[in-house]
């Protein structure tokens, strides 16, 4: 509603309506194969101080841990999954989206992976974003093990990584 609405409006104003004290954002990477199958790639949390300016973008996020690994799988399978009837196939993807009280909110998807994450994932799991999606766009082959496999797996060894964002006025 208009008179909700900031006096200076942001560029993002539906995640700016959102309480980033009261949820979190996280982007999700996957890929989808050319024979529809859907793989799981990283999951990233994006960090926000009180008044909404981003932080910046922690790998493996901080507030969520493995147990809720199946719910993302679950809702990334669903979402995907029609995409992928539909004919999306042989690419990556990212998918923005809010946790609120348990529940995933879908704000924004991408065509695409989000190379912002690539030193997060490097750093993180030893894993090339770039070089797996060169693979799956050339060959086909989705990657054997992927960071979100290793997040989930009891044998990760917590490599945190933190790509901050510096703004300046001038």
């Amino acid at each position: 509603p208009a008179d909700q609405l900031p006096e200076v409006i942001p560029p993002f104003i539906a995640e700016h309506m959102v309480d980033s004290n009261a949820a979190v954002e996280y982007c999700f990477e996957g890929c989808i194969t050319p024979e529809g199958e859907i793989v799981h790639y990283a999951l990233t949390e994006e960090v926000y101080f009180r008044n909404h300016h981003a932080l910046g973008y922690v790998t493996p996020p901080m507030r969520l841990g493995p147990e809720k690994a199946a719910q993302f799988e679950a809702w990334v399978n669903d979402y995907m999954g029609r995409m992928a009837a539909l004919g999306y196939r042989n690419q990556f993807f990212n998918l923005e989206m809010w946790m609120i009280d348990d529940e995933i909110f879908l704000t924004e998807i991408n065509p695409r992976a989000a190379h912002t994450y690539h030193y997060n994932y490097a750093f993180s799991y030893g894993r090339s974003l770039y070089g797996d999606n060169l693979r799956l766009a050339k060959d086909g082959k989705a990657p054997e093990v992927t960071p979100w496999q290793r997040w989930k797996s009891e044998a990760f060894e917590g490599l945190y990584t933190l790509i901050v964002l510096i703004t300046a006025k001038q």
